[in-house]
């Protein structure tokens, strides 16, 4: 026992001596708010260091081993310790670690929202010093304090930008943050993906009458007729109730519109994940030769697979940009059969 003992307390050290790899807690990101319960929230923000991490620059040796992935816990990521008051502490056992320069989805309890320690990891070495003592070795750019503005009846709440201009020093010399959107998105409500979920979503609350499709537009009833088809939608006295004891909002993807994703994965980090496009936008994003960029690198497609849904990159210094080009063209090879419709030929 004693022996076990010996070798859990050399792996919290050893593997890292905060909270990042499995000693404490680290918080999920989520994908959608049927995983936030009454006492968390979703604390949606982004995270930017400017100017941005070189290739490189953060040089992580976790040890001859790293089973739990402390350097995929640091790689291109902040590390913000939360505590339930401001009190002048380095370091708690609670921690998110949002990804730098995209936008982030943490759940997090509602009571800690103060951001008492923050770091980004430049250096990390673990060092054998004895049979029982293993030496960590670690440089960090610190990050000032923060608070979330996090009420009690809050399910969700956006943070911000938190943008962190740094020196050749390293050290932090402004911080702003920045009350604007992230990311420009445009949402269609017709768009029969988003609009079955979000029928599916209302009929869980409260049963769907004839009249519902008002609210919902004009692709509202065909889309109902699938759910039905499938399944999903239970008709009863001229109401359609949800079908499933499944909670219909978490399979709701808050980043992307399907489900079906496609993972970008760098080559040249041992095959990280850079992040994820939807089944839909793959083709077009991330084909072959494609030139993708990510946090102000550019990075060369070099093989899209379909059947295990990943997009392989390598880094690569271009000068240019790629941009799809969909285009559909109909030719008319044989005629079959004619008729007329109102005074025209078909």
């Amino acid at each position: 026992m004693g022996t076990c003992m010996d070798r859990w307390k050399k792996a919290c050290i050893g593997l890292a001596a905060f909270v990042t790899v499995g000693c404490g807690t680290i918080h999920p990101e989520v994908m959608s708010l049927g995983e936030i319960s009454s006492e968390t929230v979703l604390v949606v923000g982004r995270v930017e260091l400017v100017p941005p991490l070189k290739s490189g620059e953060q040089v992580l040796k976790m040890g001859t081993i790293d089973p739990l992935d402390a350097a995929g816990k640091l790689r291109d990521r902040a590390v913000f310790h939360l505590a339930k008051d401001a009190k002048p502490v380095e370091e708690t056992w609670e921690v998110i670690n949002p990804k730098l320069g995209e936008t982030f989805f943490f759940r997090i309890p509602k009571d800690k929202r103060f951001v008492v320690f923050g770091t980004v990891t430049t250096s990390y070495e673990a060092k054998v010093a004895s049979r029982r003592h293993v030496r960590v070795e670690r440089a960090e750019i610190l990050l000032p304090r923060l608070v979330f503005d996090i009420k009690p009846a809050d399910r969700a709440v956006y943070v911000g930008t938190f943008r962190f201009h740094r020196d050749e020093f390293n050290e932090v010399t402004k911080a702003e943050i920045l009350d604007q959107n992230p990311e420009a998105a445009v949402c269609d409500p017709a768009n029969p993906y988003i609009l079955a979920s979000h029928l599916g979503c209302a009929a869980f609350e409260l049963p769907l009458r004839e009249d519902d499709a008002a609210l919902f537009g004009e692709e509202a009833d065909p889309v109902r007729d699938i759910l039905r088809d499938e399944g999903e939608l239970l008709t009863v006295a001229e109401e359609d109730y949800w079908s499933s004891t499944e909670f219909p909002a978490k399979s709701v993807n808050l980043r992307t519109m399907s489900d079906d994703t496609f993972a970008i994965i760098d080559a040249d980090r041992g095959d990280d994940v850079l992040g994820t496009v939807d089944a839909i936008s793959a083709p077009e994003l991330v084909y072959p030769e494609a030139i993708y960029i990510h946090q102000g690198e550019t990075f060369f497609v070099t093989e899209l697979d379909l059947d295990k849904r990943i997009a392989r990159v390598n880094r690569i210094n271009a000068d240019y940009y790629t941009q799809p080009v969909v285009d559909a063209s109909i030719r008319v090879t044989e005629e079959r059969d004619t008729r007329r419709e109102l005074g025209e030929p078909l």
